[in-house]
């Protein structure tokens, strides 16, 4: 992945409370994963949290909507081929729900009637129209996505955003945002397209960049193990050898704990962005962390050093390397580091200050 599209990304979600953005192959059992997460969120945010159960079903239900519509393997009608993307976002006390599908052109014209039907009616008519559908069928297409639209609608209490995008002759890529923000008027529904705008080109960069996870947000452990467990869940999905695929599961659980250690910390979050993506030569992973001046000049005199020792050396050199004193601050990262210098074909770091950010640690390896 190019780091420059790493840092695009960045920017666009770093006042974000978190972020997790997935691209690849879904199945039912990461709807759990993602639920979890957001659930630990909110329990942390007491003025969300009426967000709960809503969040939790809209979680699901997009998730779902991902597996009806996305191109299927042939042996097995719950696994995507890995066409699609889903997000979800919280920031300024709102939650952003979003999935990517790949569909036939012969299905764009039904699916955009059923969108703009139910964004016609308010909470009152699509409770209404979802108890009519159940009793006729009359608004059920392609197992069910008819009533889960309308659901989706219901719960938000936000109109569906949505758009298409020509791929070929055949196939189009649909876009779906669900908004999820504290009880408002219904009268007034806000308008979202810059946001949709925005999130479709987050998605597009995904798959540009052969990336496919991303997570922004707080490095705590309670909010990292699903990240971990995703991670751990899809790795038979990527493609690679065993060994490989292991490698990147220990280089990315060191990666995040070097982030934890490593962040300043706003509002009481350790906050950072790791994403994981996928290269002709194998995987490779990228992290962007705060730091301090402090941290950066104690960083740099111990990834330069690292940089010129062999991974042979470098286990005895840096594991057994006296702790404490000025250097408390980076202590906790050493044998982190010294792992992915070992495991890693390659590596590099940086530093750089962007507009309106604090300074940034820039960390990227090969696996």
């Amino acid at each position: 992945m190019d780091s420059s599209v790493l840092k695009d990304l960045c920017k666009d979600i770093y006042q974000d409370d978190l972020t997790l953005a997935y691209a690849g192959r879904f199945t039912d059992s990461m709807t759990d994963k993602i639920i979890g997460m957001a659930e630990i969120y909110i329990k942390s945010h007491e003025e969300i949290s009426k967000l709960r159960n809503r969040t939790s079903f809209l979680v699901a239900e997009c998730f779902q909507n991902v597996v009806r519509h996305g191109e299927k393997d042939l042996e097995s009608s719950q696994i995507s081929l890995g066409k699609e993307s889903f997000l979800i976002r919280f920031f300024q006390n709102k939650c952003f729900i979003a999935s990517e599908n790949t569909l036939p052109n012969d299905q764009v014209d039904l699916l955009r009637k059923k969108l703009d039907e139910v964004n016609k009616f308010d909470r009152k008519e699509l409770k209404k129209l979802y108890i009519k559908s159940l009793e006729d069928g009359s608004f059920s297409e392609k197992g069910g996505a008819g009533l889960g639209l309308i659901e989706m609608a219901r719960k938000t209490g936000n109109k569906l955003h949505y758009s298409f995008m020509s791929l070929d002759e055949d196939r189009s890529t649909f876009y779906l945002m669900l908004v999820l923000e504290q009880e408002h008027d219904e009268v007034s529904v806000s308008d979202y397209s810059g946001e949709l705008i925005q999130i479709e080109g987050m998605m597009r960069a995904l798959h540009v960049s052969n990336q496919f996870l991303l997570y922004h947000g707080n490095f705590s452990h309670d909010i990292i193990s699903p990240v971990i467990e995703m991670i751990e869940n899809n790795m038979d999905s990527q493609k690679g050898s065993l060994a490989t695929k292991i490698k990147l599961y220990h280089a990315a659980i060191e990666s995040m704990q070097n982030i934890s250690h490593l962040s300043l910390t706003e509002n009481e979050r350790n906050v950072g962005t790791l994403a994981l993506g996928e290269t002709d030569q194998g995987f490779v992973i990228n992290t962007q962390t705060p730091v301090n001046d402090t941290t950066k000049e104690l960083l740099y005199q111990f990834l330069d050093e690292l940089s010129s020792t062999s991974p042979e050396e470098s286990e005895g050199k840096f594991m057994n390397k006296p702790k404490g004193g000025s250097e408390a601050d980076i202590d906790a990262t050493i044998p982190g580091f010294t792992t992915l210098a070992r495991v890693g074909k390659s590596w590099n770091f940086g530093f750089e200050t962007q507009e309106g950010l604090p300074q940034q640690f820039f960390y990227r390896v090969h696996i």
